[in-house]
């Protein structure tokens, strides 16, 4: 459909891929804060953990690189594909 709207194959592949990318970070973000509350809750005295665990600004923006890169390279494949359609081929797929 984007193409009707004047939208290039390029332009719709990085929409997809930045897209792709928002939408990982936000995973990686929401795994970051999950992380850092369960550490927080097991870390109490009395829990009896065998190792101190913490949540360091590194670790956090390496999680956040990891999910950065897993998600657009997944994308791209299936971004390249879709931003190579004919627009009757993409009505086909809409339900």
């Amino acid at each position: 459909m984007l193409p009707t709207l004047g939208f290039t194959r390029d332009r719709i592949f990085q929409l997809l891929l930045s897209e792709a990318l928002a939408i990982a970070l936000l995973g990686g973000l929401v795994g970051v804060l999950l992380a850092t509350l369960i550490i927080g809750a097991l870390s109490r005295p009395g829990i009896g953990l065998p190792v101190a665990m913490h949540m360091t600004v590194a670790t956090a923006l390496a999680v956040m690189l990891a999910a950065a890169f897993i998600g657009v390279a997944s994308a791209l494949i299936p971004s390249y594909r879709a931003s190579r359609l004919r627009i009757v081929d993409a009505l086909r797929y809409i339900g």
